[in-house]
């Protein structure tokens, strides 16, 4: 599996984005990998200048089901402004949610930067 978070940054009426691939070999929990979104350049692989954000404010990683199949994951270090997809808070950071094609991640309360997920099996 291979998957592309899309960085989408609004700032007045222009867009910007960014691209991130994401696979097994950079980002597999079982190896002690994940992708981790914050603030602080020092532990954030997606750094995002905001006051709402933390210094690790969410993790992307995958999980194997245990079938030879993974999934994307999205976990919140238990932060006080949150991390969101599709509008729904990710409870705390004893839980985690699947992430699907085309759910929108929200960071904090930043209201110009989303992250879209592109999951790309690959054969």
């Amino acid at each position: 599996w291979c998957c592309s978070i899309v960085i989408n940054i609004l700032e007045g009426s222009s867009k910007r984005e960014a691209k991130i691939e994401l696979s097994k070999e950079t980002c597999l929990r079982e190896n002690g990998r994940c992708i981790i979104v914050g603030r602080q350049a020092k532990f954030a692989d997606i750094r995002l200048d905001h006051k709402s954000i933390s210094r690790r404010h969410s993790f992307l990683f995958y999980r194997c089901t245990g079938e030879g199949r993974y999934e994307l994951v999205l976990q919140d270090t238990g932060t006080k402004h949150g991390t969101f997809v599709n509008g729904e808070r990710v409870d705390s950071k004893d839980d985690s949610v699947l992430l699907k094609n085309g759910d929108v991640i929200g960071i904090g309360t930043m209201k110009n930067v989303t992250l879209a997920v592109s999951i790309n099996p690959i054969i």
